[in-house]
């Protein structure tokens, strides 16, 4: 979600190039343009680097006297989640959980507070959603998530329901790490091109930033200089290649085939599982 301000600024800006073709444009909201906005304020809040929390909160469009008053708010209602699965006690469970986050929204789950602290913040979360508490704690993960691993890794429709979530990029290479090794086969390491364009600022970039500092810059997007690789692990597409054919951000992949140059690859989710890459 976007701070209000951003917002505020649209909105005026709307509002100076509407009032060219009618001048009472200017004292309505988005310049009298029809606007949606999309958001959970359970979930999504705007990102305010190394500010408090109420400072978070201050920053919602909901605290925006300019924009929220003329907003309406429209809900949805239909868990089109839900509609998907035929199993009664499938649905049943997803019920349950659907209702348990929708309650930690609304603030109907009982809290309580630490020492030293005025605000109830810390609710009871049930067993059956933890992983235990070990010394090994990606070791653990990993098996709760892909039990028997080594018999169903190159199975589309074990790896299709399946999937560990991390807040960080240096945690995801980790478990990368950690899963990679444990399937057979021989590693392999494509690595990106590492060419600086001549062009660049007219002068020679290699004596400012040397080859193998610009290897080792990690960015949000895109894939790090090394990729470690196995035949048989899954993998995801990054770029929208060709839409229409299935591939798109985001869709998951096992490799069947690594060579110098290219990859060779089975989607294993969306309409077009099972098609080549």
């Amino acid at each position: 979600m976007v701070h209000h301000h951003a917002f505020e600024v649209v909105d005026r800006a709307f509002c100076d190039i509407m009032q060219l073709d009618d001048p009472r444009a200017k004292d309505r909201v988005f310049g009298g343009k029809t606007v949606v906005l999309g958001g959970d304020f359970m979930q999504i809040l705007p990102v305010i680097p190394g500010k408090r929390r109420t400072d978070v909160v201050d920053a919602s469009i909901s605290k925006s006297t300019q924009i929220w008053p003329h907003c309406e708010v429209r809900k949805l209602r239909k868990n089109m989640r839900l509609r998907k699965h035929q199993d009664n006690h499938e649905v049943a469970e997803l019920e349950a959980f659907a209702k348990w986050v929708l309650d930690i929204g609304d603030g109907n789950i009982p809290a309580t507070a630490k020492e030293e602290e005025d605000e109830k913040m810390w609710i009871k979360i049930p067993k059956d959603m933890l992983v235990p508490t070990t010394n090994d704690p990606i070791g653990t993960i990993v098996k709760e998530i892909y039990p028997e691993l080594l018999k169903n890794y190159t199975d589309p429709k074990y790896l299709q329901g399946r999937a560990i979530l991390a807040s960080k990029n240096e945690v995801v290479d980790e478990i990368n790490r950690y899963i990679l090794r444990l399937i057979p086969g021989e590693e392999e390491i494509t690595k990106s091109a590492d060419r600086i364009c001549p062009l660049t600022n007219g002068g020679n970039m290699e004596d400012l930033y040397p080859t193998e500092f610009l290897n080792s810059l990690h960015f949000q997007g895109l894939p790090n200089h090394k990729i470690h690789l196995k035949v048989g692990c899954p993998i995801i597409l990054m770029r929208n290649i060709n839409p229409a054919a299935g591939m798109c951000n985001g869709t998951r992949l096992i490799v069947v085939r690594i060579r110098s140059r290219t990859l060779e690859a089975k989607v294993i989710t969306g309409t077009n599982a099972g098609s080549w890459l």
